[in-house]
């Protein structure tokens, strides 16, 4: 979302001081979306050029959503510095210019729905059929609506030649655009948390331990929910009429030009993370398999000790190998039960000579719904 903030007029004429001092610095975080937005479209674009998702929908929505608001700021920022120059001149602003905005705010748009469309792909394969029928409506009309708020701004700024949007309509003009987005975000956050309580409460009734520290903080619904207060924030203080409060979204405007990059981010330590403790996973069961076949190998039968242990090193290997194939492949939406019950039961597996413990890898899947073949997950391999 484009995060335009005037120019702090009004303490302009006061003495140098600490409070001159600090509202000037807090002032200069608005001069640096363009390079927030070249920077998050740089990465991003590596991030593409490497392969990462490509055939995820969760990375599509990300790889649109930075195309878009690149472009859009690249518009913006060249009409804007044609159009100071033609003041400066004492010329006329040209009209078309204006009109160029008011397409341009498309891109906007696009770039602010971002996150909505993201917990779309999340919480459908929640729903039920009415469920989602209805989801679709109501995501189809905020998409409007949304638009027309954006197309607003741009009328605003052509009606009043303004491109710095120092106007306190067109400031709460836009606040309506971004508690919009933040109403939908919300929305579609509710109704995850909703289905996230119910599943976790049927998971505690199969006795499953289950960290909710781990079901919660560690998933991408801590992220996405930060950002949707964030975005209700950012459209409240716009639409204020408070100066003090204005000046305090001044700071959040670099922080939400990025927000692309952050979910992006977010995505890749997400998956890091699960990566690592499937490692720490493997090695306990490898390690407990390593100890129960020494116990059946005689000492002094060293040949035969190294065909067998190769020859498990070899099993333990392939074993993991499919099993991290098919948990990628899954799309879930959190972790498999056989990561949780590794994780829960892993000193009692490590130390154990018995080969019961063995069932109790089950294909059950510690989600908020079954295996989400659709929801593209930040852990996916595909991704």
């Amino acid at each position: 979302m484009k995060m335009e903030t005037p120019e702090i007029n009004e303490f302009k004429d006061q003495p140098l001081n600490f409070e001159y001092v600090s509202l000037t610095l807090i002032n200069y975080f608005s001069h640096h979306t363009f390079y927030a937005y070249l920077l998050q479209g740089i990465i991003i674009l590596y991030a593409y050029v490497r392969g990462v998702g490509r055939n995820g929908k969760f990375w599509k929505v990300i790889y649109i959503g930075t195309l878009a608001s690149f472009i859009g700021a690249v518009v913006s920022n060249t009409c804007k510095i044609i159009i100071d120059k033609q003041v400066s001149d004492g010329e006329e602003p040209n009209i078309i210019l204006f009109y160029i905005l008011i397409i341009n705010e498309t891109l906007y748009a696009i770039r602010n729905l971002v996150l909505p469309y993201i917990n779309v792909i999340k919480v459908m394969p929640l729903l039920e059929e009415k469920e989602k029928k209805r989801l679709k409506i109501f995501i189809g009309i905020m998409t409007v609506v949304h638009f027309c708020l954006r197309y607003n701004v741009a009328l605003w700024r052509l009606k009043h030649k303004d491109t710095e949007m120092s106007d306190v309509g067109v400031i709460r003009a836009y606040g309506y655009a971004a508690i919009s987005i933040a109403f939908t975000d919300i929305v579609c956050s509710m109704i995850i948390i909703k289905k996230l309580i119910e599943n976790y409460h049927i998971a505690a009734r199969k006795n499953l331990k289950i960290s909710v520290y781990k079901y919660f903080f560690q998933s991408a619904l801590f992220t996405l929910i930060f950002v949707d207060f964030f975005s209700l924030i950012i459209g409240i203080l716009a639409v204020a009429d408070s100066p003090i409060l204005k000046i305090t979204f001044v700071p959040l405007v670099g922080l939400n030009s990025n927000i692309i990059l952050i979910l992006a981010f977010d995505a890749l330590i997400f998956k890091n993370d699960v990566i690592l403790d499937m490692n720490s996973s493997y090695n306990c069961s490898y390690f407990s398999n390593e100890k129960r076949s020494n116990d059946m190998i005689p000492c002094n039968s060293t040949d035969q000790y190294q065909r067998h242990y190769h020859q498990n090193h070899n099993d333990s290997q392939q074993q993991y190998v499919s099993h991290l194939s098919n948990y990628y492949n899954s799309q879930s939406y959190f972790q498999s039960n056989y990561y949780s019950e590794n994780n829960s039961e892993g000193n009692s597996h490590c130390y154990s000579n018995s080969s019961s413990n063995q069932s109790k890898h089950r294909s059950y899947t510690i989600t908020i719904s079954d295996q989400l073949e659709n929801t593209n997950d930040y852990v996916s391999q595909k991704d």
